[in-house]
């Protein structure tokens, strides 16, 4: 309520107050002011759910760095821990958002190791088979308490699935709030994995390696070698036949290794280029093959490979001159390489198995 003071008398017979125009210019202001209110709200809570938005992000870089430094991803109950341990935060910090808490879900098919288990997992000098949807994710919010505890999720794909600024369809029904008031982080993990395949081809002596700190340990010489995927810089040490550390690898990319006549060779893999898992994985068994002991004029799976690669090359610059093609190799080289080439990798790879 306003109490206006019309008029005033003082001693001296003066009169003070208020006129009507500075009454109605107070309550223009006041009407500006409160209409202001929403806006000055609204402004506050995108700055929020801004920030909030950021620090998730910096959780799931925090949470990579940690697994990947060492070698380790834990499960619901030791997720916040490796969070705060990396950005130097206490853990209430992670797990609470103004009282409310985030939450830690699982993909309840991801499975990782020896065995493809459950997490929490923790890599071994073996490595892992291929790890099966390994997804988490940290999720928080603005509005009501979330409708379930961290954890394995039945829930998982429904969440991962929804599109930002929506509630899920599964809690609807339980979390009575608007979708931007929701913050999904969604972390996948398989770009932390590379691949490693290892072979003995040494009739004589076992190959010797090491995987970060574990002990030196052999590979015998089987068809089946040694392979596993392994978090990236991952170190593998090899070491001659006399127990010597010769080479060390830092893992960035898919990788094989061959020990041949008490030597290492490598590397093969190089590089993850999108869908030719499948025929680097081939290339690099075909290379750590045994050689048929009835190989002519000492073929071996590299020759064909070498010849494949100058095939290639010849061809894409055949293909640059626009295929051109007539009998004299004088008038058109790149033509004629390909031929040649062509009767090298049939020579070659008939040799092998002849």
């Amino acid at each position: 309520m306003y109490l206006i003071k019309i008029r005033k008398f003082s001693s001296h017979n003066k009169i003070s107050g208020y006129t009507l125009i500075e009454i109605f210019g107070v309550i223009a202001i006041a009407t500006i002011l409160l209409a202001m209110v929403p806006h000055l709200f609204r402004s506050i809570t995108d700055e929020h759910i801004n920030n909030e938005s950021d620090l998730m992000a910096s959780f799931e870089k925090a949470f990579k760095s940690n697994v990947m430094r060492n070698r380790s991803i834990p499960d619901q109950n030791g997720w916040a821990s490796v969070i705060a341990n990396e950005l130097g935060i206490p853990i209430y910090q992670v797990t609470n958002l103004y009282n409310q808490g985030r939450i830690f879900l699982i993909d309840p098919q991801f499975k990782i190791g020896p065995n493809l288990t459950s997490l929490p997992y923790t890599q071994g000098p073996n490595g892992s088979l291929k790890p099966i949807n390994p997804r988490v994710m940290i999720i928080s919010s603005f509005g009501p308490p979330l409708p379930q505890q961290s954890g394995v999720s039945a829930n998982f794909n429904a969440i991962w699935n929804t599109p930002d600024g929506v509630v899920p369809a599964v809690w609807q029904n339980s979390w009575k709030s608007k979708g931007e008031f929701l913050k999904i982080q969604r972390i996948g993990l398989e770009s932390l994995f590379r691949f490693v395949i290892i072979n003995n081809l040494d009739p004589n002596q076992d190959a010797v390696i090491s995987v970060d700190n574990s002990p030196p340990f052999p590979i015998t010489r089987d068809a089946a070698g040694f392979s596993g995927f392994f978090f990236r810089d991952t170190v593998f040490s090899f070491y001659d036949t006399n127990g010597v550390k010769v080479t060390q690898n830092v893992l960035q990319n898919d990788y094989s290794f061959v020990f041949e006549s008490g030597v290492w060779r490598g590397k093969v893999l190089d590089g993850r280029e999108k869908a030719t898992s499948l025929y680097r994985i081939s290339v690099a068994m075909f290379l750590a093959a045994p050689i048929y002991p009835g190989a002519k004029f000492g073929a071996k799976p590299v020759n064909i490979l070498d010849f494949f690669c100058e095939y290639a090359r010849a061809y894409t610059l055949w293909s640059v001159d626009g295929f051109p093609y007539t009998k004299s190799q004088q008038q058109y080289p790149a033509m004629q390489q390909v031929k040649d080439y062509q009767a090298l990798l049939s020579q070659t790879s008939s040799d092998l198995i002849d």
